[in-house]
């Protein structure tokens, strides 16, 4: 019985470091796989807005009394919670973090502007746009597996 105790002793700590290295191994993976996952859904729902699909901007006037105005503001309030959400369901340490404060920043941007200068609210969308495309750009560079689709380009697509 005593001969054999060193070498049964190793044996189960060998296996013992096996079984949490792999259990760390697969709650790495799982971790990746729900950041990819959440990245993308952002990235699809900004790909459908219709309030980023901006043709031509140009003044409005009385914007802040008519429907889009306030529908553009309510999907850009929508938009920024969303990301928010993301931030929340992202690591900590995820590089995609810096593009995600990005977006809620130029989100928070375009309320101001838009509420300082409602007649310009479209010029400020597509200012939204631009930036939000920027920061996609920047989270398909630093997650792999991640496509850089454009805000508001599939708006309009029977998908």
């Amino acid at each position: 019985m005593w001969d054999t105790f060193f070498a049964d002793v190793v044996v189960a700590l060998v296996g013992a470091v096996l079984t949490v290295g792999i259990a760390y191994g697969t709650f790495r993976l799982q971790l990746r796989h729900n950041e990819k996952r959440v990245l993308r859904h952002l990235i699809w729902d900004l790909e459908h807005r219709r309030a980023l699909s901006i043709g031509h901007p140009m003044e409005i006037p009385d914007a802040a009394i008519k429907d889009d105005y306030k529908r553009a503001g309510l999907s850009v309030v929508d938009i920024r919670d969303r990301v928010r959400q993301t931030v929340d369901q992202v690591q900590p340490k995820s590089n995609a973090q810096a593009y995600l404060s990005k977006m809620m920043a130029s989100c928070h941007h375009y309320l101001e502007d838009s509420d300082a200068s409602p007649n310009s609210y479209t010029f400020h969308l597509a200012e939204l746009q631009r930036n939000l495309h920027e920061a996609v750009r920047g989270v398909a560079s630093s997650v792999s597996g991640i496509d850089a689709g454009e805000p508001g380009s599939l708006a309009y697509s029977k998908h």
